[in-house]
């Protein structure tokens, strides 16, 4: 199974449950910033920086780093 979701939808329910988490494949798709907001920015001219998830995200990774002990996969979306 494939699921693909942003960090800023999943992160406050998947940090409240390690069990379910510790079941999952992470691995992270990210892009440039800049074309990462203007092309959210293009889809929703009001989106907030909260949206946009950046922080989000960073805690999303943190979170799996400590609670694993081990890095998700990271790909750069402009190597791919």
């Amino acid at each position: 199974m494939f699921i693909k979701d942003m960090s800023f939808y999943v992160v406050p329910r998947l940090l409240e449950d390690r069990d379910f988490a510790a079941r999952i494949t992470h691995s992270f798709l990210i892009r440039h910033p800049l074309r990462s907001i203007l092309s959210y920015y293009q889809l929703d001219p009001a989106v907030t920086l909260e949206e946009i998830g950046l922080e989000a995200e960073w805690r999303h990774v943190r979170w799996l780093e400590d609670t694993t002990g081990e890095a998700p996969l990271i790909m750069e979306a402009e190597d791919a």
